[in-house]
């Protein structure tokens, strides 16, 4: 008796998510672009999200589940978060949003791998410093596939992919292609709209830039290395200077220092409270902007899956 009953709630289970993947199919499309496919999510009526490095004003082909294909543009991107805009001459169909993010909720992913629409993964999000997760199977292809709740609504779409494996593919210098993953980042809806309109009037998002590398040493940030002619040191930070406050906010993590950093545009005036052998020092400076070049060294950023 028992087994039947519970039989019976997984097919009820099973019905439901046969339900929820083919609503959701028709928001997540395949890009194709020279370098290679990946995943992509339809967010409004003429623009479509993938995460990872596409050439700027490069053609790509966009893959509907049904077959259909249409003509997209990369007009813009985000190094830092990697998220790419394609504009579509055709007019599209974007899902519902769902406002907020909810921490141990469950969500589904749908997106491309080897090629193919239709892979799915359930998770749970959870939340670590400033970051949303989800852990599901993921596979090269998969970065850029939409992340909805149980009711079909867009909660945002895959940032990028922890790899417990360490070989990596490596093919154009500034993106890191690993074998598979299951950790995931989430970028959500809230950040993606800020994003995609800075995009859209700038084409890409001039991000802070200090100029420093930094280590984590006895519950410390501490400058490891200045680059030449940065704004660090420009405005007098040296190596093994603690950082112990960002505009008056205490700096208590590696992941804290970068994620304020990479939240402000060149030209802010950042504020750091350092202390230099047993003295303690304020000094202010003017965020550079990040050097293309240095984008892969510094983040580890989600490939598409390269044929």
């Amino acid at each position: 008796m028992l087994f039947l009953i519970f039989s019976g709630v997984l097919q009820d289970l099973n019905n439901e998510i046969d339900k929820l993947t083919q609503k959701i199919s028709n928001y997540v499309v395949i890009v194709n672009a020279n370098a290679g496919k990946g995943t992509g999510t339809i967010i409004n009526e003429n623009n479509i999200i993938t995460s990872g490095i596409f050439s700027f004003g490069e053609e790509v082909e966009i893959i509907f589940k049904n077959g259909k294909k249409m003509k997209g543009k990369i007009t813009g991107y985000d190094e830092f978060s990697g998220i790419t805009l394609i504009e579509v001459k055709s007019k599209l169909v974007p899902p519902e949003k769902s406002s907020r993010i909810q921490e141990r909720s469950l969500c589904i992913v749908y997106g491309n791998s080897l090629g193919r629409l239709g892979t799915i993964g359930i998770g749970v999000i959870e939340s670590s410093k400033n970051t949303y997760n989800v852990i599901v199977p993921l596979n090269l292809g998969n970065n850029g596939s939409g992340v909805f709740d149980i009711d079909g609504k867009l909660i945002g779409i895959i940032g990028g992919i922890f790899s417990s494996l360490k070989d990596e593919k490596k093919g154009n210098e500034n993106i890191r292609f690993f074998a598979q993953g299951n950790i995931a980042f989430i970028i959500p809806n809230n950040l993606i709209e800020r994003i995609i309109e800075k995009i859209k009037t700038y084409g890409t998002i001039k991000r802070g830039y200090l100029g420093i590398s930094v280590d984590y040493i006895d519950k410390n940030v501490v400058i490891k290395e200045v680059a030449k002619n940065s704004p660090a040191e420009n405005f007098g930070l040296k190596v093994g200077d603690k950082i112990i406050s960002i505009n008056g906010r205490k700096v208590t993590s590696l992941d804290f220092l970068i994620d304020e950093i990479s939240t402000m545009e060149s030209g802010t005036i950042v504020k750091l409270s350092i202390i230099r052998g047993f003295t303690k020092r304020e000094i202010s400076v003017i965020l550079g902007e990040k050097p293309t070049s240095n984008f892969g060294d510094d983040y580890i950023i989600k490939g598409y899956e390269n044929q």
